[in-house]
């Protein structure tokens, strides 16, 4: 079996990196019942986390 070499390498973009764009713009454009929502899922997802 052969393997191919690779000349060119896949990259993530720059704008990968950028995690707070995303998040910043859905909690702006939440009503403040969808705002409700997204703290009650946080909060009931982050209770599951074990206390070391």
């Amino acid at each position: 079996m052969e393997v191919a070499e690779a000349s060119e390498v896949r990259e993530a973009p720059t704008s990968f990196s950028d995690h707070f764009s995303q998040p910043r713009l859905l909690w702006l454009s939440s009503t403040p019942t969808g705002r409700e929502h997204i703290v009650a899922a946080c909060t009931f997802e982050l209770n599951r986390v074990p206390v070391i």
